[in-house]
């Protein structure tokens, strides 16, 4: 065979990108497992609402919510009146976006999951799912004010989100206004009278204001 036809060069170039793309996220990830050393701290921090993100941790919660192509690398640095290389990356889709956010809750990376959900919302104004989740993870970051209102646009999406009611139940709760989070149960309890969790949560709720 004389040559190498211009498929089998599309081809070795494509397998060619894809393990670039490989190595440089996997690059990526393993500077965002060193922070779990931080964890202690972090907590703390969060108790205390100072909690002040770095520079490069900043840029990689960025990076976590990125996804490249595998026709080409990821767009170079570039000085001022340089030309940047366009048209070798597109941003994630809202279903890669909300899987790679959900997979980072599963992780316990609540910051970069909130990034990844973030961009949903961005994406989908209009998705319960999207908000829900992101008010989800706020509640682990203990930010309850963030968490209720991002509940609270998703029920405004689906009033009969189940998940959201539960969730903004219980960031009322943390905040205190327990009257909202009671009648945020009491709705659940309506719509899922079966649903223990809905039931349980009602009954704490119920007892708590009575004192």
């Amino acid at each position: 065979r004389e040559g190498v036809s211009e498929a089998e060069k599309m081809s070795q170039a494509i397998q060619a990108q894809i393990r670039s793309n490989s190595l440089e996220v996997r690059g990526y990830l393993s500077e965002l497992q060193s922070w779990e050393k931080d964890i202690a701290k972090r907590d703390k921090d969060l108790s205390s609402g100072d909690l002040k993100l770095t520079k490069s941790k900043t840029e990689a919660v960025r990076e976590a919510s990125t996804v490249y192509t595998k026709t080409g690398p990821p767009p170079k640095e570039t000085s001022v009146g340089e030309e940047k290389n366009e048209g070798t990356y597109v941003p994630a889709g809202f279903s890669e976006l909300k899987k790679r956010g959900n997979d980072y809750y599963s992780e316990g990376k609540f910051e970069e999951a909130v990034a990844c959900y973030s961009r949903c919302c961005s994406l989908e104004p209009k998705s319960a799912v999207a908000f829900s989740n992101r008010g989800m993870t706020y509640l682990k970051l203990r930010k309850y004010k963030e968490a209720e209102r991002d509940c609270t646009i998703a029920l405004k999406n689906d009033p009969k989100f189940i998940k959201s009611l539960h969730r903004r139940a219980v960031a009322r709760k943390n905040q205190g206004k327990l009257e909202a989070a009671l009648k945020d149960a009491r709705q659940m309890s309506q719509l899922a009278p079966k649903n223990a969790a809905a039931l349980s949560l009602f009954q704490q709720l119920q007892v708590a204001v009575k004192k």
